[in-house]
């Protein structure tokens, strides 16, 4: 989800679902620190080497054996098409050509299609961001250029910045009209509250609690927009449970024209969590039928022994009547996985303790999931198991082929998934020091592309080796006459405009938002509530506390090494602060202000630095 950075949150419907709002902890009473604590030593100056000179060396008859040589490189299918692009790099398929851009916040449009590629900065025509050329980020593309298109694109600023919505009109992107967010959304999404959101008709429906009750109640608030179908109602529940669920972790509307909702049936004494959900009862689907307003609940079967609906459980929606609800491993130590299809619900739990970072089908009916370190088939009720030798990364992305061939990436990595298993499909060399990186594949016609990390810079690689290479760091063409302008420094990425998006798996750069400080929080704040609930909880000895600054706010924030920690370390938060909202997020913060190291035995600071 993102805001807007000078006003409400944009209205359409990738605006709230890009990203999950920064959560605001529960209040702390601020206590003193010992705020003239000595500052760490300085780096003392690298001292002079003591070895003997050259010449007190002893004499040595020896022969310098020469430096190994490298391996020859296997012969790959792949040859360079664009080189020296920056290291986030996006494409967008189009029925007549591939929309690829270089960099996130400054950014160079490309065109790839028949004739090879090339920079077409008529693909801008029309967009604007911050007065400066091409200052925003292009989140989608869609449509069939030239002759009509849509196309979202984030400003940086507060809380994610704003998002923009354009059309093609012709020969350039208008903007399209704003439409303002109900002031309950935007309430809610500035305070943390939002549940979950999907596609409505032509609106986006919100999970939000009910802003006329100060307990807690889920219900619908429709977005912006035109046309949809009315606003369903959620199941009342009985006694302290106001609904029949603790809250949807997921939403999904299906191409039948159904809601489906993901979460924990409530029992007396549960209290709803819009991001996490704890209690003693099993989990369920909440179905609301095309058109009606009420719904349908059905408990997941096997499903008891799931204590916990942690952050990143989710539908996969495969087609109209093939539906997943997986829940991420938790207390209970396995995934849990339900399928749907389109009359009950089974139980087809894989087992093992990996999260399901994503699924698929194959066109022989194969059901696949995608696992930290491997692929799990599922056929004629069995599962079956295929992890690639060698390095033990996470796979980080898989995709299907045209001819249903199932490819992966890895790091320093191309996998394909043969009969007898996987196959590493060589890359050329990207970079002496380093072997390079896949982040992605896209298919076009009989051409398969490849943009590749290594050494900094992305090169896109093309199994049609192309009549001329792309240089994305050669100067612009001279003006007849003119001298040639010198050649242009290496790109650098704009960390300050990161896009905050939800914690995932593959992410790299993983932190939680713990606690939101109020403007007249000291300077040395301790946040004493929070340290007394990671008490203990030696487990987390990795993380790395910090007091980071965004927008002019002050956060506590956690970096952590991992997706599985990051969800323990909210859990544990969740469990021992109460109505704190901690998030797991993937980005990187503004400012870091201050580190603050906490001692996990006691819940004592060792020391922090002003």
């Amino acid at each position: 989800m993102v805001s807007r950075a000078r006003r409400s949150p944009s209205p359409a419907l990738a605006a709230l679902l890009a990203a999950l709002p920064l959560g605001c902890g529960a209040p702390q009473t601020p206590a003193n620190v010992d705020a003239t604590a000595p500052k760490p030593a300085e780096s003392p100056a690298p001292l002079a080497s003591t070895a003997p000179p050259t010449e007190a060396a002893p004499p040595t008859n020896e022969t310098p054996s020469p430096a190994p040589e490298k391996p020859a490189r296997p012969p790959s299918p792949f040859h360079p098409l664009v080189i020296h692009a920056q290291p986030s790099f996006r494409m967008f398929v189009l029925p007549s050509f591939i929309a690829a851009i270089s960099g996130d916040y400054l950014s160079t449009p490309i065109r790839i299609d028949g004739n090879g590629a090339r920079v077409d900065r008529s693909l801008y025509a029309g967009l604007k961001g911050l007065d400066e050329q091409n200052a925003f980020y292009v989140m989608w593309v869609t449509g069939d250029l030239p002759k009509h298109g849509k196309l979202g694109l984030n400003l940086p600023g507060e809380r994610g910045g704003e998002d923009v919505f354009y059309s093609w009109k012709g020969s350039t992107w208008a903007r399209d009209p704003d439409k303002p967010m109900p002031p309950a959304v935007s309430s809610a999404y500035y305070m943390g509250g939002i549940y979950s959101a999907a596609p409505w008709g032509e609106r986006t429906i919100y999970e939000i609690n009910d802003p006329k009750l100060d307990e807690s109640k889920p219900i619908f608030v429709l977005g912006p927009g035109g046309s949809s179908p009315p606003v369903p109602e959620i199941a009342k529940g009985a006694g302290s449970c106001k609904t029949k669920l603790l809250g949807h972790a997921d939403l999904r509307a299906l191409p039948s024209g159904d809601l489906l909702g993901f979460g924990k049936e409530c029992r007396e004494g549960d209290k709803p969590s819009f991001y996490g959900q704890s209690g003693a009862g099993p989990l369920a689907v909440e179905r609301w039928p095309k058109g009606s307003r009420t719904s349908v609940l059905d408990v997941l079967p096997g499903s008891d022994v799931v204590t916990s609906l942690l952050p990143g459980s989710r539908f996969y929606v495969l087609g109209p009547n093939d539906v997943l609800a997986v829940a991420l491993p938790g207390d209970h130590g396995a995934a849990y996985t339900a399928h749907w299809n389109g009359k009950s619900w089974s139980d087809i739990s894989p087992g093992g303790s990996e999260s399901v970072n994503d699924a698929f089908r194959t066109k022989d009916g194969a059901l696949w999931l995608l696992r930290e370190k491997g692929l799990d088939r599922y056929t004629s009720g069995k599962w079956t198991t295929f992890t690639p030798g060698g390095i033990r990364n996470t796979i980080e992305w898989v995709k299907v082929g045209p001819d249903d061939k199932i490819w992966a990436g890895r790091s320093e990595e191309l996998l394909t998934l043969e009969k007898d298993g996987f196959r590493v499909i060589p890359l050329p060399e990207l970079d002496p020091r380093e072997e390079g990186t896949p982040i992605d594949i896209v298919f076009r016609g009989d051409e398969t592309l490849v943009p590749a990390r290594a050494g900094g810079q992305v090169t896109v690689l093309s199994t049609k080796k192309p009549a001329k290479v792309l240089d994305l760091d050669a100067p612009d063409a001279p003006a007849e006459g003119a001298p040639p302008p010198p050649r242009p420094a290496p790109k650098t990425e704009l960390h300050a405009f990161s896009r905050v998006t939800p914690g995932t798996p593959g992410c790299k750069d993983l932190f939680v938002v713990l606690y939101k400080l109020a403007k007249v929080a000291p300077p040395d704040y301790d946040f004493p509530l929070t340290r007394a609930a990671l008490k203990g909880h030696t487990e987390l000895s990795s993380v790395r506390f910090a007091e980071t600054e965004d927008a002019g706010r002050r956060y506590f924030v956690a970096f952590v090494p991992s997706f599985s920690l990051g969800q323990k370390l909210v859990k544990t938060v969740q469990e021992g602060v109460k109505n704190s909202t901690p998030q797991l997020l993937c980005g990187k913060p503004a400012r870091t202000n201050r580190d603050i190291r906490i001692d996990l035995r006691t819940g004592e600071i060792v020391k922090a630095n002003p």
